[in-house]
Parts: C-alpha cells; structure tokens; sequence
C-alpha cells in the first residue's frame, strides 16, 4: 500500500537534489534520482503482486476513515500503482530537465550578491518547507505503519535509501559552498 505514495513523494525530495551548479555534479545526481525512482518504482510492483494479496481482510488503511483492505480496495492499489509508473516516466523527464537546465540558470544568479544567502542556506529553509509540506503525508505512512504492525525484511533497504536521499539533497548545497568559499 506503501510504495506508490513514497515514491511520488521521494521524488520532490530527489529533484532537490539535480539542482548542482555544474553539468558532471547534475548528471552524476540525475542518474542517481532516476535510479531510485526506478528501484522505488520496481519495489511498488513487486509489493503489488506478492504482499497486496494476503493483506485481504487483515491490512488497514487511512482513505476518508479506517478501511480494511479488500479485492474491491486492491483496484485502487493497481490503478495507484499504474498512475506511480507513468508518473516515475514523468519524473524521469523531469530530471533530466533539471539536470540541464539547472547549471545554465545558477550562471546568471552566481553574481547576485543578493540571491547568494538564499542559495547558501537553501538546505536548511528548503527541508523546513518540506516537512512543512509533507508531513501530512508522513503522518499518514506512520499511522499505517502503526495499525497494522508492519515489520518488513526490506527495512534496511528503505534506511539505505534514505541515506542515498539525504546524500542527493545535501551534495549540491555542499558543493555550492564550497565553491562560494574557494573563489
């Protein structure tokens, strides 16, 4: 029930991480988003086909009110799943959008004094805003997590993830600094 959702959520998080000031930094992070999307993407299908099924009748979810899922319920699920795919193709052009484009427009604001404090601190005010805006979506995770105690073998697949997500927003502010710093 998970997948589809954190993967179009990581993906606002991933696209954080393009925005390098350089061509090699924002393809070397480019490829990296577009393969977590695609792994997040795979993991969605594989949780579709093999665990959806024996949650019937015994998985809970948060849809307007507590639901229990049921054969009627997994339709939503596949059409979830199937719009998370076409989304993740979506995605996928947009990183590649950003990877390109992004360089070329931090040229003209690397001379504005006034845009540079922003862009400097923009990891910690750009995480705030994002947790800000998520976290609606956080709660809702957790709250399935919570109900229907969850414990999955994969756990540490989502902790490397998680690490390969920081490491995606994080590299691009460090490498701006940095550069701000030697020049």
């Amino acid at each position: 029930m998970l997948p589809p959702y954190l993967n179009t959520m990581y993906a606002i998080t991933y696209f954080a991480g393009i925005s390098a000031a350089n061509y090699w930094l924002s393809y070397t992070m480019c490829i990296g988003t577009i393969a977590a999307l695609i792994i997040n993407d795979i993991s969605t299908w594989m949780a579709y086909l093999t665990n959806l099924t024996e949650g019937n009748g015994v998985y809970r979810f948060f849809f307007f009110g507590w639901r229990t899922l049921s054969p009627s319920w997994r339709k939503l699920f596949l059409v979830w799943a199937v719009f998370d795919s076409l989304a993740t193709l979506i995605y996928i052009c947009i990183s590649l959008w950003l990877a390109a484009w992004t360089p070329e427009a931090s040229k003209d604001v690397e001379d504005d004094e006034d845009f540079g404090c922003w862009q400097d601190t923009s990891l910690v005010w750009g995480s705030i805003l994002g947790l800000v805006v998520s976290w609606p979506f956080v709660l809702w995770t957790e709250l399935i997590i919570q109900r229907n105690h969850i414990v999955s073998a994969t756990d540490w697949i989502s902790v490397y993830l998680f690490i390969a997500q920081i490491a995606l927003l994080a590299i691009p502010s460090i490498f701006s600094l940095l550069r701000r710093l030697c020049t």
